[in-house]
Parts: C-alpha cells; sequence; structure tokens
C-alpha cells in the first residue's frame, strides 16, 4: 500500500506503471499481486489485481478502459494481443467477448487440447475416427474417439451391461405401446 493514495486518474495510471517492469517485447508486467484463472498452469502468473479508490479491480481492464475512454462494456472482456496475463500495456490489449477470445484463442493455438492429435489411448484424431457430442455442462461439444466408443460398447456387450439396457428399453417401449393405446 503506497503512503499516499492517488486520487486522479492519471495518479492512478503512475502508480500502477511504476509497478510494472517493461519485457523484451514491450509487456509491462505487473509485479503487484495477480489473481490466479482456471486452467493455470504451475509457475505461470495470472491477471494483476489492485485497489482503485478502495475497490479492487483488475489493472489491465482498467488500463484498456482508460485508453478507450469509457468503462468496457457488459459482457466484454480486455484481451491479450501478446498472450501474457500479467501485462498491463495498454497498447498489448483490446476490448471483445468471449467467442471473440476464444476464436482467437483458437488460432494461437491456447484452447486446452487442441493440439493433441491422438486420444488418450492412441488413436488418431481423424474425420473418419472423430464424433463431437455436447457436454455434460452444456458449454460446446467436446471431441472423442469412435474406436475407443467401439472397444467400450463391446466389452458393456460382454460384461451384460449391455443386455440389460436393452432388457430396460424394450421394457420401456412396451410400457409406452401399453400406455398410449
Amino acid at each position: 500500500m503506497p503512503r499516499w493514495l492517488p486520487k486522479t486518474d492519471d495518479e492512478y495510471f503512475e502508480y500502477y506503471r511504476s509497478k510494472c517492469i517493461v519485457t523484451e517485447k514491450g509487456c509491462w508486467e505487473w509485479q503487484g499481486h495477480c489473481e490466479c484463472f482456471r486452467n493455470q498452469k504451475p509457475g505461470q502468473r495470472g491477471y494483476p489485481a489492485s485497489s482503485y479508490h478502495g475497490k479492487k479491480v483488475r489493472v489491465h481492464r482498467w488500463m484498456l478502459a482508460r485508453r478507450l475512454g469509457r468503462p468496457l462494456l457488459p459482457k466484454m472482456q480486455a484481451c491479450h494481443t501478446c498472450d501474457n496475463p500479467p501485462c498491463c500495456n495498454p497498447e498489448h490489449l483490446y476490448e471483445a467477448t468471449n467467442q471473440q477470445n476464444h476464436i482467437d484463442g483458437g488460432k494461437r493455438g491456447r484452447m486446452q487440447g487442441q493440439t493433441k492429435t491422438h486420444c488418450k489411448h492412441g488413436h488418431e484424431f481423424t474425420p473418419e475416427n472423430t464424433y463431437y457430442a455436447p457436454r455434460k455442462s452444456g458449454n460446446g461439444r467436446i471431441r472423442n474417439c469412435k474406436e475407443c466408443n467401439r472397444i467400450r460398447l463391446r466389452q458393456a456387450w460382454a460384461d451384460g451391461r449391455g443386455l440389460l439396457r436393452q432388457r430396460r428399453w424394450r421394457a420401456k417401449q412396451k410400457a409406452l405401446q401399453i400406455g398410449g393405446q
């Protein structure tokens, strides 16, 4: 906490700027507290956090809002062109929706599992051997291996689980026919 409290936006900008180190790529890397984010790798730093007039803010979002001259629009994110979460350089930030951020991440190869060429059992992800199923959470789809699915179904039939499912399904269909008449 500084001995003096910044009062104007210019003073806050200078204070935030003083807490950064400039890297070779031109990033202003925040040296203060960084908040963790989902899927953060060990040793990776999160998004810079500080206070602004006594309220908690994410510094990179504040820097972008200052550069734009307005608050970020609702449901908009401050995205990095440098792919460096602790960076606060306003020139490395742009405003985008969550979907635009994910598309950008896909183009840069940052999406989890995107670069995988084989499933966990070693089968190659080809168009003929891949199908997409909706996620249980309802957000997006997940890539699956058809060969692994075939093996799993064969094993279920061998164990008798497939037969049990088939009997339950037939009983349900029969009950529906009787109830529908």
